[in-house]
């Protein structure tokens, strides 16, 4: 695998990225079965790539993209659950690459917060919970995290 084939691997909006953070989570937390925490996954997840911009694991990069293909096979539905119209978003789209590196921030960001290891679960029900009845995030504070987290990866 080249640096171009895994920069060139997809694209997919903000919105759906943070899905496919979510998806990404519930598949890693279940394949270690629920004892893995957030350090696991950060100390997994901080060594995935190399300066070059391969990836270092490839069992990680494989259940990032199949992440991903799950995601893309939903399509449009993906943004119609988090009520894109109500999200204030430019619309952009981010790199499959650089969605990991979205993930692995905001994700670093919420470590830092709790300033503590976390279990795996703790941390998908925290992102999951914003989602209300009607699919859309509720929660402004983690969207706007997730935008700065964006912002971060973009600089």
């Amino acid at each position: 695998m080249s640096a171009s084939d895994v920069k060139d691997a997809g694209r997919i909006s903000v919105q759906a990225a943070y899905v496919l953070m979510c998806v990404f989570l519930q598949k890693y937390m279940e394949r270690g079965e629920g004892q893995d925490t957030l350090v696991d996954l950060l100390s997994s997840g901080g060594s995935f790539l190399w300066a070059n911009g391969l990836p270092n694991d490839p069992a990680m990069w494989d259940d990032w993209c199949d992440a991903f293909a799950e995601v893309v096979t939903v399509g449009s539905a993906l943004n119609s659950e988090f009520c894109s119209a109500q999200i204030n978003s430019s619309g952009e789209y981010l790199a499959l690459l650089d969605a990991f590196s979205v993930m692995m921030v905001f994700l670093e960001s919420i470590f830092d917060r709790s300033g503590e290891d976390l279990p795996l679960f703790e941390v998908v029900v925290r992102l999951m919970s914003p989602l209300g009845d009607s699919g859309c995030l509720d929660d402004s504070s983690v969207w706007a995290e997730w935008v700065e987290s964006v912002r971060k990866v973009r600089a």
